[in-house]
This record gives structure tokens, sequence and C-alpha cells, in this order.
């Protein structure tokens, strides 16, 4: 049984002739009456009676027709459910480092609230963010954005304000500092401070550290954190991580500044526009 058989079929109960049915589409009588008597031997039972008057099908015919009417209304509707849907598609997002924490967060809420949309990352530096952009005008940028720099990404690209949260601090859990639930910048003096960047390139935690002097404070700066040195440096008590989001390591605990050091999170891209779930999720994380 092929399906242009019971297209065959559903055309000669419509028209109750061969020769029309064959008209309707577009092929001769001759194909159509080999079709259909290769179909009643296929069922082995009669399913177009002939007559002088016209071909009309028969009980098994009419049940066969009903069927083939029914396939295809299907068909239909499942065609219909799935243009409705969005098209799959790839979204590319350009992540600085110091956001990388929030992939594996982010990779899971799409897979649940948006499955049709597969995710590509690339890491950039923020020194580089600019750049990344232009290299990629139809990927979006993920990143925080420092009064400096502000203007100009607003002027020149599609920027969307995801949420301002404050810098916080992670430190060892059995770290001094982790006895208070506010610290000031003061207690970091000669501190080690590991920075999220790479080729000791200035990131955004980089620039805030500058602007509140804690650069002037002999504070010694690690960068290109590996796994293996991460969770060596987390059982120190001398380490403080900084991060505009809520967790870095199990091992470490949050710490709020007494100083209020703001972090806006934005999505950037020069030609894409920024979808909602993404900012849905960014807010939710």
């Amino acid at each position: 049984m092929r399906l242009e058989q019971l297209n065959y079929l559903i055309a000669i109960d419509r028209y109750h002739s061969m020769n029309k049915a064959a008209e309707s589409i577009f092929i001769s009588q001759q194909s159509i009456s080999k079709a259909i008597m290769q179909l009643e031997e296929e069922f082995q039972t009669q399913l177009v009676l002939r007559t002088n008057k016209g071909s009309f099908l028969t009980e098994a015919g009419h049940e066969l027709s009903r069927a083939a009417q029914d396939f295809y209304h299907r068909c239909d509707a499942v065609k219909e459910c799935f243009a409705q849907k969005p098209i799959s598609a790839k979204l590319h997002l350009l992540l600085e480092y110091s956001l990388l924490a929030i992939w594996d967060a982010l990779f899971l809420y799409y897979a649940m609230y948006a499955p049709h949309i597969e995710l590509e990352r690339t890491h950039i530096d923020y020194v580089d963010l600019e750049d990344a952009i232009e290299k990629n005008p139809d990927s979006i940028a993920v990143s925080y954005l420092h009064d400096e720099f502000l203007h100009i990404f607003l002027k020149k690209y599609h920027c969307q304000l995801v949420k301002t949260s404050f810098l916080s601090l992670h430190v060892a859990k059995d770290s001094p500092l982790a006895q208070n639930k506010t610290i000031s910048l003061k207690n970091l003096h000669n501190m080690k401070i590991p920075i999220y960047t790479l080729k000791n390139k200035p990131s955004v935690l980089m620039y805030l550290l500058k602007k509140y002097h804690l650069e002037a404070n002999n504070n010694q700066y690690i960068y290109q954190i590996t796994p293996t040195l991460q969770k060596e440096l987390s059982k120190r008590h001398d380490v403080v991580y900084f991060a505009p989001h809520s967790s870095i390591l199990e091992s470490t605990i949050a710490v709020t500044l007494k100083e209020k050091i703001p972090m806006s999170l934005y999505c950037i891209s020069k030609n894409a526009e920024i979808p909602t779930e993404l900012v849905d999720a960014l807010i939710s994380f």
C-alpha cells in the first residue's frame, strides 16, 4: 500500500468517476485503474464498484477511504502543531571570565525551559569584550560593565541591563574573616586576591580593585587560576576570592562588604536581539 493509492481512492469517492478522479490528480485513467486493482489485490477484496453510471466505493472501500482521510487529518494536525513551535536555533554566548560559574546553571535553565535552543559559549577577557563583539556580531556577550566604558557600549550596541548586584568576597571556611558577616576593605591588607582573568589583563574586577585602592595596599594578585590551584588556594586563610555571583567554591563562604561596590550585569550584541529567556535566566541566578 502506497500513499498515492489512498489518494486515488479518496478522489474516486469524491468524484464517483475514474476519469474525473484521474484528471483531478493529473494522472491517466489507466494509471489510477491499475493502482486501485493493485490495492484490491493487496487487501484481497473489492474496493471500487465499476458501473456504467460511474465508480463507487464498496463498504470496504469506504472504510479504507475514511481511515486514509483520518490519517491525513492527523498528519495536518501534527504539521500545524510543529509549525507553531520556534525553529531550532543556536545561541552563541560570549562569557567574560568572571562569569564562568553561571554556565552550568544557564545550560540547565535552557535545557528545561527552551530546549529548542542550543547554547554555545566562548570565553573572553573583559578588555577584549568590544573586539569579541565586533568579531561575533550575531553573538550575545554577557559581562559586567563599569562606568568607564558603559556609555561607549550603550551608543554602539544593543545593551540590556539584567541586574545590578554588589561585589561579594569568598574566603575559606576556617579563615578568621569568615567569623564576620560583613567586613571592610581595610581588612584585606596583605591578602592574596585571585583575579579571574587571562594573560594578566585587567578585568572588571581588577578595575574595581584599583578604583577602591586595594592595589595600593600591598596585595598580591594571582592570575589564571587552574582547577588544581583553585582547590589549593581555597584551603588557605590568606586568600580572598572576589565574585559578583553567589558562589565559586563549596569550600568557601561569602562575606558581605561594608563598602557597597555595585556590579551591573549586561547582555550586549551588535546585531542580535537580546532573548527574553536569556535575561530571565540570568536574573534567576
